[in-house]
Formats: C-alpha cells, structure tokens, sequence
C-alpha cells in the first residue's frame, strides 16, 4: 500500500509480511532514481515484491529494503 505519512505526500510503502503477520515500510528514500512507472507497478494488493529486514524497532517499526 501507498504511505502517506499524516496524508501529506508519498513516504513509502507499507509492505505486509505475511509469514510473521506484521507490516513494514520501505522508506521513499530507497527508492531514489525508480521512476512513477516501477513505484506503480510495485502499488498492487496481493502482488508479492521481495524485500529484506534493515532494522526492527518493534512491532510497528519494521524499515524495509528491497531484495
């Protein structure tokens, strides 16, 4: 899903990660240089992208990158 951070611009994508049933996030920043194209592409429900753990803050606080 789409992240906008207190619905002001895009911040990332909130990635559901199915085998522990927690989400994490993929900051923008990681996606510096994808064009509008790839983020779209990658913005569909169900459709599985494979990213790996940065770091683990909690439960709620799970930063993502892509694999």
């Amino acid at each position: 899903h789409l992240y906008r951070k207190d619905g002001g611009p895009f911040y990332g994508f909130l990635v559901a990660l199915v085998e522990r049933e927690v989400t994490g996030m993929v900051h923008i920043s990681k996606m510096d240089g994808m064009s509008m194209d790839h983020i779209e592409m990658f913005h569909a429900t169900g459709k599985p992208i494979d990213v790996k753990i940065v770091s683990i803050d909690g439960p709620k606080k799970i930063d993502l990158d892509f694999a």
